[in-house]
């Protein structure tokens, strides 16, 4: 898992430029349109990563490169940059239809710990501004 997470390591968990981008819209809205992509994306993330645990069982790795497509998009929206290059990373990798099981896995692994390190990050950032 490390030599993959290893390349992502520059890349910023969390882009805070992204929310704040959002935080404006809701604001011309007046909605709050953070907290709902927020909670959006913990539901379709936890689909998206129990499919993805399936997937790697039935060896469909076109499947998966579907479902992790579903996941990076939710991942750009909130700048979840280490996140999404991970799926990028994994939807690439499938796409030159030379994946191995090995490697499909360890991605598999790598943006599950990635989604439970963001997800804290998120969950404790939505519960301070939503307090706030």
């Amino acid at each position: 898992m490390n030599s993959i997470f290893g390349n992502y390591k520059n890349d910023l968990s969390f882009d805070q430029t992204k929310i704040d981008q959002l935080i404006q819209l809701g604001n011309d809205i007046k909605e709050d349109v953070v907290s709902q992509l927020i909670e959006l994306h913990f539901a379709t993330s936890e689909i998206c990563l129990n499919d993805m645990e399936n997937e790697l069982k039935e060896l469909n790795f076109s499947k998966i490169k579907s479902t992790v497509h579903k996941l990076k998009s939710s991942c750009g929206t909130l700048g979840l940059n280490r996140l999404h290059s991970l799926c990028d990373g994994l939807e690439n990798y499938i796409a030159q239809n030379k994946a191995q099981m090995f490697l499909v896995k360890t991605y598999v692994d790598c943006i599950a710990f990635e989604y439970n390190d963001t997800k804290k990050y998120l969950w404790q950032w939505n519960k301070i501004k939503v307090g706030a």
